[in-house]
C-alpha cells in the first residue's frame, strides 16, 4: 500500500471517533451557553478551560492514531 492509500483508508476508519469529537465539544459548548448567565466569571473560565483542555486531549490521541495506527501494521504511515 502506498502512503496515499494508508491515510485514505486510516481516516476512514477514524472518522466516528472525530465525529464524536464533534458532537462532544459541540454539546458541551451548548451546555457553556446555557450556563452563562452565571455572575460568576470563574465558574464559566473554569468550565471553557476544561472544555478546551479534554477536547485538546482527545483530538491528540485521534492524530496520535491516526500517524501511528497501533492496531494494524499495514496501515501505519509513520512505522515505529
Amino acid at each position: 500500500m502506498r502512503n496515499f492509500d494508508k491515510l485514505t483508508a486510516t481516516l476512514v476508519t477514524e472518522l466516528p471517533n472525530f465525529l464524536g469529537l464533534l458532537l462532544f465539544f459541540g454539546s458541551s459548548y451548548l451546555a457553556y451557553f446555557s450556563f452563562i448567565w452565571t455572575e460568576s466569571a470563574f465558574v464559566q473560565l473554569f468550565f471553557l478551560a476544561l472544555l478546551i483542555s479534554i477536547s485538546l486531549i482527545r483530538l491528540i490521541r485521534l492524530f496520535s492514531k491516526l500517524l501511528f495506527s497501533p492496531d494494524t501494521l499495514s496501515l501505519r504511515i509513520l512505522p515505529l
